[in-house]
């Protein structure tokens, strides 16, 4: 598949295929450990959450979201 053709999917299929290929990746770097660039980031969004400083969305919800564009 090429760019052209991921142009002409509809977005459920666009994002049926996005999540086949997060569930791959996961998959796939499960074992290999996480930067600690990705942990200081992660640990930077946990705090902002838990000050109340930022909001956290049901993937459903934002899925939902995305469709309506």
């Amino acid at each position: 598949m090429i760019a052209e053709d991921l142009k002409r999917l509809s977005m459920s299929e666009k994002l049926q295929i996005m999540e086949t290929l997060w569930e791959d990746m996961r998959k796939k770097l499960e074992g290999t450990g996480i930067p600690e660039d990705f942990r200081k980031l992660l640990s930077e969004r946990r705090n902002r959450v838990k000050d109340g400083a930022a909001n956290l969305s049901e993937w459903d919800e934002i899925k939902y979201k995305i469709g309506k564009l």
